[in-house]
């Protein structure tokens, strides 16, 4: 039990330290104990609405979902590690990736182009999500 309370603990803290990053994304602001406090309180309440609203076969739902995740992630990863290893030689700056007018940019058609290919080809090797079929009884 208290591994699971510090575990979920971390996860709540982490999802509202998320939620400020974004905000500071859109408009820099501070960060206040205040608005931690308010993060924390609006995942604690969106987590808990998911779960009362979440049905009865939420394990098999919510490994489609995780499966949805892989399949989207799975691209954006490999453009990230062949631009880290192959074209920038292991050299990023952190600052810039920040800065929308710095040398990564706001968007970058070539590696939407790169995400949508990679994408596509994925798609052959992709195993459906399962849906259950219920009995009409």
């Amino acid at each position: 039990m208290l591994s699971l309370a510090t575990i979920t603990t971390i996860l709540i803290y982490s999802a509202s330290l998320t939620l400020l990053s974004i905000a500071d994304s859109i408009r820099p602001q501070q960060s206040t104990v205040a608005k931690r406090l308010g993060t924390i309180g609006l995942v604690l309440a969106v987590s808990y609405l998911i779960a009362l609203l979440s049905s009865t076969h939420f394990a098999e739902e919510f490994g489609n979902f995780l499966a949805i995740l892989l399949y989207l992630f799975t691209p954006w990863t490999a453009i990230n590690l062949v631009d880290f290893y192959w074209v920038r030689r292991g050299h990023y700056s952190v600052r810039e990736i920040f800065n929308p007018r710095g040398m990564y940019g706001r968007w970058c058609w070539r590696g939407l182009v790169a995400y949508f290919v990679g994408f596509a080809a994925m798609i052959p090797s992709s195993a459906p999500a399962s849906i259950p079929v219920r009995s009409p009884n």
